[in-house]
């Protein structure tokens, strides 16, 4: 399974940095968990630890350290199953070799080699066999453990990219608002001024019997419109700023989350 497209570059960066302990992966006599080959063998805790990371916004340093995750544990994984291929295909030859001899004891000299040795290659073959099917059962783990680290990865990355996308969504409805609450309060400014404008004239007989005054009537009425919009909007804006900190808290915490996980 490969990673995600848009994530490419990051893979091929981090890639490069990684270093895996091959010669103490080698040495290992049994199976090694994801986690453990991951912060033992390879040089994950010094890359997510780094400056480098440290400099990046919160969210995106996540994004980051789920892919040196990704690909420290993958590149761990495959130096694991090459030495299993390797033991293996010499368990086999191994297995070949005893069954083979066992097969040529069976032979003319069968009684006299079984006399010699008795039941010791059948019991070597056997041996031989079971280590065969260690090795197998090995294989397979860690053919698992490879799975598991990517469906792992994906659900990471997967989860990141929805909550930046919900935050974009969230700035561009906010822009828009403030866009238009722009609009209101410049038109707000304009009609206050040209109501001082009028204030004497508006207070006069003389301007009640003219059209100005009816028109200043509506624009009145217009005005407590707008300051109520304007009220409306001190609300929202309000509201708004109460949800851009709740969700700046669940980035917290998912930040606090994933460390934890890595950790």
């Amino acid at each position: 399974m490969l990673p995600e497209e848009n994530n490419q570059p990051l893979h091929l960066y981090w890639k490069e940095k990684v270093i895996v302990k091959r010669e103490s992966i080698s040495k290992a006599k049994h199976h090694i968990k994801a986690q453990k080959l991951r912060h033992e063998y390879t040089n994950y805790d010094q890359l997510i630890k780094s400056i480098e990371l440290q400099r990046i916004e919160p969210l995106e340093r996540s994004r980051r350290i789920a892919i040196i995750k990704y690909e420290c544990t993958s590149q761990a994984l495959q130096c694991v199953n090459g030495f299993i291929r390797d033991q293996l295909i010499e368990a086999k030859k191994a297995s070949a070799k005893s069954e083979a001899d066992v097969i040529r004891r069976d032979g003319i000299i069968a009684a006299i080699q079984k006399l010699l040795w008795g039941n010791e290659k059948e019991i070597k073959n056997l041996k031989d066999k079971l280590h065969e099917q260690d090795i197998e059962i090995r294989s397979l783990k860690e053919k698992l453990e490879q799975q598991n680290t990517e469906d792992e990865y994906l659900a990471e990355i997967k989860s990141l990219q929805n909550k930046l996308e919900d935050e974009q969504r969230h700035r561009l409805r906010l822009a828009k608002n403030n866009q238009r609450l722009g609009g209101k309060v410049s038109s707000y400014k304009q009609i206050k001024a040209q109501l001082e404008e009028f204030r004497d004239l508006y207070g006069s007989k003389k301007a009640k019997d003219t059209p100005l005054f009816q028109e200043l009537e509506n624009t009145k009425r217009e005005l407590m419109n707008r300051e109520r919009l304007l009220s409306e909007y001190k609300v929202l804006k309000r509201k708004l700023s109460e949800d851009i900190q709740t969700l700046q808290k669940q980035v917290q915490a998912l930040q606090k989350e994933l460390l934890k996980k890595n950790g």
